[in-house]
């Protein structure tokens, strides 16, 4: 699961050469366009893998770990197993 985590924080280094070449390919205004999405992209993502790795770093910790005791699923068939 982890190596997954990491796929998001290596995509941005793919991204200058692939620039390089959607500058070179299209005109500027939609160029601009595409590198501003496409940054926003990859740093949602980045954001979003670093806040999942800092998560289970935390729960890791006893206090952390024991909020996950207030989670209580709906299924009736895991109520009646901790009974």
């Amino acid at each position: 699961m982890t190596a997954l985590l990491l796929l998001p924080l290596l995509l941005p280094f793919l991204a200058p050469p692939l620039a390089r070449r959607t500058v070179r390919r299209l005109a500027p205004v939609p160029a601009v366009w595409l590198l501003t999405l496409t940054a926003l992209a990859l740093g949602g993502g980045s954001l979003t893998t670093l806040g999942a790795l800092v998560l289970t770093g935390l729960l890791r910790l006893s206090f952390f770990a024991s909020l996950g005791e207030l989670v209580h699923p709906r299924c009736p068939a895991a109520r009646s197993s901790r009974s």
